[in-house]
């Protein structure tokens, strides 16, 4: 078996480009150990004084908003209007004596996020909180570029570039459920940094240098068009001097907020079925299926072991898990990452006595298989089968892309099949437990020439799983 550790990147390039986006956006983090799991985040940030046994995690810029409702423009019978332009400037035409018009109008304030093991912070210029751990109830993200942090009954809205609100929701739940269950953060930082070795940071250092040939997304200008706006606007004003007796429309109602609760699962199972019977139902939903179809399907049988997520649900869950076997969700659901309303990934937990007891890889092989569609084969082609793993953990690795009849399949009549795919199974040998997951990423989300290099080929062949004599 060939060891996992490298001492070259071999890293895929949507890692890579995942920390490009989140370094670029943020100059205080680091993020590259993190997402190498090598360790946590790197921190430079100064003019923090931290408590004693406490230890930065987390930093990023950041803003602070409130939402007010304000008079934003004037309308009624006379030929007069009042219309906010810009912040600051507001134009009047015409008599007065018009009826308001109301709109939301939000806030913000610039400063600095900060996260410890002991305290949530945000520090700008006309606005600051500082929580403690212990009193912080509930995270809930927005949308992709805010969320909401409540400690008792205060609460802040926080908003980040996009590229940071998973990490600073991920971090902030991490230090709550850890401090929740009594654990030494600070002796665990310490401890995991004397465990990382000079390959290790080597490997951060490789990668720091190639994720500087990506490009970055071309920021936009605040303020660019801030005149040519405005010229518009006031154009606009001297017409509505002329019709303002047909009244305005209504002004649009802001967007509901689409972002669901976070995934909460109960510890304990609210049927009788063994964990074995939830797996093997009859006719159960599989990768790339409707996802309202699948919560249809699963709402009857009405069990927690069953968790139908999104991306950023599933990571949260998966964040505050102190170890991978502690997950009491037997199945994951994940919403797809570009066609929402279907299905995209699995994850399996193989983790009950009851299961574990006789696993082995073909039990494992006849499980992941049977939550890919059936015609799986029909439309997939086998890029590389591989493993990979150390003296605790072997890790398989069955990677696909779309073949001729694929491609125009997913053309044609199903774009939520990716144009690729793989499935990983790993197995930790020392309580034979397992965890079988699906994912889109090319080659098992390994550079070819790692795959070369330090992975064995797993000579396995999956169409008797589908019912299909080998050739």
């Amino acid at each position: 078996m060939k060891n996992i550790n490298a001492t070259e990147s071999g890293i895929s390039f949507e890692t890579k480009q995942k920390i490009a986006f989140a370094n670029s956006a943020n100059a205080y983090t680091d993020i590259t150990p993190y997402e190498l799991e090598i360790g946590f985040p790197s921190i430079n940030y100064r003019g923090f004084f931290a408590q004693p046994r406490e230890v930065i995690i987390y930093v990023a810029p950041a803003q602070t908003f409130t939402d007010k409702n304000m008079v934003v423009g004037y309308t009624g019978k006379s030929a007069g209007v009042n219309v906010r332009v810009a912040k600051g400037i507001s134009v009047r035409t015409g008599s007065m004596g018009g009826k308001p018009i109301r709109n939301n109008v939000r806030n913000y304030n610039d400063g600095d996020l900060i996260i410890t093991n002991k305290r949530i912070l945000f520090v700008g210029k006309d606005d600051s909180f500082e929580y403690r751990v212990d009193k912080i109830s509930a995270t809930k993200i927005i949308d992709k570029t805010s969320f909401i942090i409540q400690s008792g009954r205060a609460s802040k809205n926080i908003q980040m570039n996009a590229a940071l609100v998973v990490y600073a929701c991920g971090f902030i739940n991490y230090v709550v459920g850890e401090h929740s269950r009594g654990v030494d953060i600070f002796s665990e930082i310490e401890k995991d940094k004397k465990k990382i070795t000079q390959e290790q940071m080597d490997l951060c250092n490789i990668v720091r240098k190639e994720i500087q040939s990506i490009q970055m997304p071309k920021q936009k200008k605040k303020n660019g068009c801030l005149w040519p706006f405005i010229i518009f606007i006031l154009g606009t004003a001297l017409i509505t001097v002329v019709i303002s007796q047909l009244g305005y429309d209504q002004v649009e109602n802001r967007e509901k907020d689409e972002s669901s609760n976070a995934h909460t699962i109960s510890m304990e199972s609210s049927t009788n079925y063994s964990a074995l019977d939830i797996i093997n139902m009859s006719q159960h939903p599989v990768v790339f299926d409707s996802l309202e179809n699948t919560r249809s399907y699963y709402d009857g049988i009405g069990d927690d072991r069953i968790a139908i997520v999104s991306i950023q649900e599933h990571y949260q869950l998966q964040s505050k898990l102190k170890n991978i076997a502690d997950d009491p969700v037997l199945i994951y659901f994940i919403q797809h990452s570009t066609k929402e309303s279907y299905v995209g990934t699995v994850q399996i937990n193989i983790f009950q006595e009851e299961l574990c007891k006789n696993m082995d890889i073909d039990g494992a092989l006849q499980i992941i298989t049977s939550y890919l569609p059936k015609n799986f084969l029909t439309y997939y082609k086998l890029d590389r089968a591989y493993s990979y793993g150390n003296d605790e953990t072997t890790i398989y690795t069955y990677a696909c892309r779309l073949n001729d009849a694929g491609v125009e399949y997913h053309n044609s009549v199903a774009g939520q099949y990716s144009s690729y795919y793989n499935f990983k199974i790993v197995h930790y040998l020392n309580k034979n437990q397992w965890k079988l997951e699906t994912d889109y990423a090319a080659n098992g989300n390994k550079d070819i020439g790692w795959i070369e290099k330090y992975a064995d080929k797993w000579d396995v062949d999956i169409t008797e799983y589908f019912g299909i004599e080998s050739k």
